[in-house]
């Protein structure tokens, strides 16, 4: 009898180290998951950085690259000619326009009003800033605001619905901005310029 009290005892102090041993192995794979886990966390961490600085070129290249076009696409529209154009008209209607502009002032004037809307539509698809847009613009737009708004486009969309709507819009949102939120925007911007000189 004594001998199975023995056996049990030692069964017992068996079976208890076997279950202590048993609950120290599954603490320490907890542990190694939790480890795991947190490299796994911080692998996706830095794979998210990476492919968020991945796309912040991407689009940095791409606005790099519409800037270039709109250089290119300033003299291939003649948008300094038909700024001009635009800087000395005196309408407020279209027929009276036509009548008295020549053929080749119009074409300047669409050209570069065409150029603009080209600008706008980048922005409108994000392809690039509205920022970056006004500017290089921001005067042109005013300017169409102030010399072709609204008769010249009315009249334009009478025979091409939709035509240079994007350089309507942000004639439109620039004739928003008032002197002192135009006048406070170059002060921060110069500001801003000359604490990175």
């Amino acid at each position: 009898m004594l001998e199975n009290e023995t056996i049990e005892i030692g069964g017992r102090v068996l079976s208890e180290f076997l279950d202590a041993w048993s609950l120290g192995i599954s603490i320490f794979a907890l542990f190694v998951s939790a480890v795991a886990l947190y490299f796994s966390w911080r692998r996706v961490s830095i794979s998210e950085e990476a492919l968020k600085h991945q796309i912040s070129i991407a689009q940095k290249s791409a606005q790099i690259q519409a800037l270039t076009q709109f250089r290119a696409s300033s003299r291939d529209f003649n948008y300094s000619d038909g700024i001009e154009i635009i800087e000395k008209l005196d309408f407020d209607d279209f027929k009276e326009y036509r009548a008295a502009v020549s053929d080749d002032d119009r074409r300047k004037i669409r050209s570069c009003v065409e150029h603009l809307n080209f600008a706008a539509n980048l922005v409108e698809s994000e392809i690039v800033e509205k920022q970056i847009v006004w500017n290089l613009y921001f005067m042109s737009y005013r300017l169409l605001s102030e010399k072709l708004e609204p008769w010249w486009f009315d009249g334009i969309s009478a025979v091409h619905p939709n035509r240079f709507s994007a350089a309507r819009f942000q004639a439109r949102l620039v004739s928003k901005k008032t002197p002192e939120e135009i006048e406070a925007f170059d002060n921060d911007r110069r500001n801003r310029l000359e604490k990175k000189l």
